[in-house]
């Protein structure tokens, strides 16, 4: 889904396949018209391979990240710097916006293995 990351900043490597990138402008349901909402206006596209490495902030507006393969796998890695615990998804065809959790790998640096600690 198109998406936001509230106060954050999103790093993405590519690290199998290739990624599909929608940039969309935020919505502002303010200068929307239409009662019923305003269809999301993309502002970009882009494709990203191996290595590649995206960044992403509120202020470059919100996205939708997929794979358009349906042979080819597509695996990536994304950061967020700070984490966060809700983001936003946007309808495509009418803006609205709706509040959805989210969930983090922990940290198990100070987990044991077997009887000694992990170094």
């Amino acid at each position: 889904p198109i998406h936001n990351h509230p106060n954050s900043h999103c790093f993405m490597k590519t690290l199998e396949g290739v990624v599909h990138e929608e940039l969309y402008k935020k919505p502002d349901m303010t200068s929307c018209q239409c009662s019923c909402g305003c269809k999301m206006k993309k502002i970009d596209d882009r494709d990203y391979a191996i290595d590649n490495v995206a960044l992403i902030t509120d202020k470059d507006g919100v996205h939708r990240v997929g794979n358009r393969s349906h042979v080819d796998k597509a695996v990536t890695l994304h950061l967020y710097s700070p984490p966060f615990t809700t983001c936003h998804k946007y309808d495509d065809d009418t803006s609205k916006e709706t509040e959805v959790p989210m969930g983090f790998d922990q940290d198990f640096s100070g987990r044991c293995c077997g009887t000694s600690c992990c170094s």
